[in-house]
């Protein structure tokens, strides 16, 4: 095996590992505290945009879905080796967790009283950010120099 080869091949398993950890700290953050006492899968999606209230809310119109959204995205991603499609998840999760906490912290709620959850869902971005770097860009064979390629004589 190359060299060349070979650190393609533990590049592709670092970005691999990276986006399966990411994808579930993501995902698990949905049934971690959040704010107030709360896990992700009772808060509601329009706490993305407004305070957060009193009400509980079922799963699929909680922060359970973009988050779940895009740890598909990121597996997906990984899978085809598309580093858009990965660094799309990471805007998601980044997306979901970044106006939850500037959305909650323009209230009374003080820093302090955010909790694993919504660190879980940090972690998550930031692990699938490394994935980005790491995964190989696709591999092009080329021509040898002295050969003819593809309509040449």
């Amino acid at each position: 095996m190359e060299t060349g080869s070979r650190r393609r091949t533990v590049r592709l398993v670092a970005a691999v590992l990276c986006s399966l950890a990411g994808a579930t700290a993501l995902v698990s953050s949905a049934f971690g505290e959040w704010a107030d006492r709360r896990d992700g899968i009772d808060i509601p999606l329009d706490a993305l945009w407004q305070r957060l209230g009193s009400d509980a809310t079922e799963p699929l119109a909680s922060l359970f879905v973009p988050l779940a959204v895009a740890a598909v995205l990121a597996l997906v991603g990984v899978g085809t080796g598309v580093r858009v499609v990965v660094a799309l998840a990471m805007l998601v999760g980044l997306a979901t967790a970044g106006l939850f906490l500037l959305e909650q912290s323009r209230g009374a709620t003080a820093f302090d009283q955010f909790h694993q959850g919504l660190t879980n869902a940090a972690g998550g971005t930031l692990l699938l950010f490394v994935s980005v770097l790491l995964l190989p860009g696709r591999a092009y064979r080329s021509v040898p120099s002295g050969s003819a390629g593809p309509g040449q004589r």
